[in-house]
């Protein structure tokens, strides 16, 4: 009776196991199409200008991403979209990156104006 009971839950805790070790299927569909859209996105916006080397680098990986889901490749297709998700992250942060370094340059630009007003001001007054 012993070895009955314990024949039973071993065989049912090996089954729960191999249930809880299997990865849930993420639906890859809905994914892409939010990789794509986000994709599209950003490459309509200001990293197209800013940021080329590292956006054509994030659209080749989301190629990749669709061609590994067209293949049936599951796993690989989880991991290019991963890397896509962080390269399209990359890209907007140089575009944002370039942008401000833009911003400060204009500023600068400014400043040297405005001190070289000011030392002429100042010159003005002292004769």
């Amino acid at each position: 009776m012993r070895k009955k009971i314990s024949c039973i839950v071993l065989a049912l805790s090996l089954t729960a196991a191999a249930a809880w070790c299997e990865p849930v299927p993420d639906n890859l569909d809905s994914q892409l199409k939010q990789l794509e859209s986000r994709a599209a996105d950003v490459k309509s916006g200001k990293a197209a200008e800013l940021a080329e080397d590292a956006l054509k680098e994030a659209l080749a990986c989301v190629a990749s991403v669709q061609a590994a889901s067209a293949s049936g490749n599951q796993k690989l297709a989880r991991q290019k979209s991963d890397l896509a998700y962080l390269l399209l992250d990359v890209a907007e942060s140089k575009s944002a990156k370039r942008e401000l370094l833009e911003q400060v340059a204009i500023k600068r630009a400014e400043l040297k104006k405005l001190e070289l007003q000011l030392e002429k001001n100042l010159q003005g007054e002292e004769k």
